[in-house]
């Protein structure tokens, strides 16, 4: 029971998800793996081509390449530079011909410089390029990101940031009502496209210019086109449902761009949640697109019985 409670402290790694700078760190060493692990093959290749000739040629005489096993060790303290002045001098000090100690010192160099310095920066240099190529799309993925919610501006946007502003949900109703009531200036309870294209270029200072095709197309987006754009009435109930829907569609270009925008340490946590309520956000628009089709269907239903 104890060790389950143990395994709890693996929680940690959720934060690799959460914090997306640990996230593109992680993901970085994985696209490194198959480079880096070329490069340690060599390592691993050069090490045993040397402990085979050492443990042929010294393995009598010294104790630290007796067996192949203890000159793969002898040199991996060569390769990490741990204590290999004492394993080269305690080689070499027992050879009395002054050529053998320059060759055993001279090859023990050459292995020192291929490994320890040559290897290692190319696996050093692996991995950077790799955090580079991480960073660089990272980047590419927010300019595109934030050019695209750029590109994404609805004619409508100028009345949505008024409508965002509003808490709670009763007064944005509110407001899109009493705003229809502006507009319906004959008060005959719908407006047509050229009473709404006026009514919204006067709600706003400067004016808020729409061109009527444009606007028959966000009707049409929310069912009230079809036929003639002249003959679209739209009643206050299907005025506060589109104007809603445009709304939902506003906050997410607007999460969008915040999502965009560059981050930090703090930034991570706050776009994490941005993203999660960004997703409530469009599973609430397409719920509430279904019910108004739902209400279509039945109201089409109702009519035929």
């Amino acid at each position: 029971m104890n060790l389950f409670r143990l395994a709890r402290i693996f929680r940690v790694f959720r934060l690799m998800r959460a914090v997306r700078s640990l996230n593109n760190l992680v993901v970085a060493l994985q696209s490194s793996i198959p480079a880096v692990s070329n490069a340690f093959i060599i390592i691993l290749i050069i090490s045993c081509l040397y402990s085979m000739v050492c443990t042929n040629l010294y393995g009598k005489s010294n104790g630290n390449f007796q067996t192949f096993g203890s000159s793969m060790f002898s040199f991996w303290m060569l390769l990490t530079f741990d204590n290999a002045c004492a394993t080269v001098l305690d080689l070499v000090s027992g050879f009395e011909d002054q050529s053998l100690i320059f060759f055993t010192t001279v090859f023990l160099i050459i292995f020192q410089l291929l490994q320890g310095y040559i290897m290692i920066n190319i696996v050093m240099a692996v991995l950077f390029d790799e955090f580079q190529n991480c960073a660089n799309q990272n980047s590419d993925e927010r300019n595109q990101m934030k050019a695209a919610s750029d590109r994404l501006v609805g004619p409508l946007d100028p009345l949505m940031a008024r409508l965002s502003e509003l808490q709670p949900h009763e007064a944005v109703v509110g407001y899109l009502t009493a705003l229809f009531e502006r507009i319906d200036e004959d008060g005959s309870g719908s407006v047509d496209l050229v009473e709404l294209q006026l009514g919204l270029m006067h709600e706003f200072d400067p004016p808020l210019v729409i061109e009527l095709d444009v606007l028959a197309s966000v009707v049409g987006d929310h069912g009230g086109g079809g036929g003639d754009p002249a003959d679209v009435r739209l009643g206050s109930d299907e005025f506060c449902r589109m104007m809603r829907s445009e709304l939902d569609k506003y906050e997410l270009r607007e999460m969008d761009r915040v999502i965009a925008q560059p981050e930090d340490a703090l930034a991570d946590k706050i776009n994490t949640a941005v993203r999660a309520l960004r997703e409530i956000l469009e599973a609430t628009r397409r719920l509430r697109t279904l019910e108004r089709r739902v209400a279509v269907l039945s109201g089409r239903l109702a009519a035929v019985a």
